[in-house]
């Protein structure tokens, strides 16, 4: 699963959770509503109890609506941090040239490289010999193939 892909499920799920607990809300306020006006017509029967209740479902009504306004509050927040289209074909650009960059090594180097975090041309540019060789099962053949394709960093170990 890609990067994005991961990225994508789990912002899905995170609507998913807001729009269930907006629904959950939603649905005790329209109980409340019910109940207040249930209350309602039997203030004639028992005025201080129906009065009671009534004062127990606004407060209960006051606590939904500060619920709702967080949870709106939050989806505010994760809209802002959606990526924008450009953000995402950026992203898709630079996964594309990684993947051509990479396309000449070995698949154990390959992936090793994927593995262990290595996942942008720079990172990978930027990888000193030795920071390489500690990866699992990188070894000096691995490392040789890496620096075929890209040459060790300028003033770093060889």
């Amino acid at each position: 699963m890609t990067d994005f892909q991961e990225m994508e499920e789990l912002s899905l799920r995170a609507a998913q959770v807001l729009a269930d607990k907006a629904f959950t809300l939603a649905r005790r306020a329209e109980r409340l509503a019910g109940e207040m006006e249930h209350q309602l017509r039997g203030i004639e029967v028992h005025p201080s109890r129906a009065v009671q209740r009534l004062r127990d479902y606004w407060e209960e009504a006051n606590s939904v609506a500060a619920h709702l306004e967080a949870a709106n509050e939050a989806m505010r927040s994760w809209e802002q941090g959606l990526p924008t289209l450009d953000d995402i074909t950026r992203a898709a650009e630079e996964r594309r040239l990684f993947d051509e960059a990479l396309a000449p090594l070995n698949g154990m180097t390959r992936n090793s490289l994927i593995r262990y975090g290595y996942r942008s041309l720079e990172k990978v540019q930027q990888a000193t010999d030795t920071e390489l060789l500690s990866l699992r099962n990188f070894g000096r053949g691995s490392l040789k193939d890496v620096r075929r394709v890209f040459p060790s960093p300028a003033g770093k170990e060889k």
